[in-house]
């Protein structure tokens, strides 16, 4: 059985708290992250998270969905953006 890939949209308290759980679950890959904050964006998860990578693949956090929620790259999507509508505007 092959593992499920698993995007994250949002990278915050909440996603990176999501992260590390996936990252613990036999089966569960992360395949994708997307953030809009500028601090995050470029790093590489596991790192980020101060998780051991092993021979999973590095995942580099974006700021662009696009290229993360791709039929080819993730099977499922967890949003976890603000929980305030408002605040994901400009």
């Amino acid at each position: 059985m092959r593992n499920i890939r698993v995007a994250l949209w949002g990278f915050g308290a909440m996603g990176s708290g999501i992260g590390k759980m996936i990252a613990s679950k036999e089966g569960l890959v992360i395949s994708g992250v997307c953030d809009r904050w500028d601090k995050l964006i470029g790093q590489e998860v596991y790192s980020y998270l101060g998780i051991e990578r092993g021979d999973r693949p590095p995942v580099i956090i974006t700021g662009d969905i696009t290229g993360v929620v791709r039929k080819d790259l993730c099977d499922i999507v967890i949003l976890a953006t603000d929980s305030f509508v408002e605040a994901q505007y400009d």
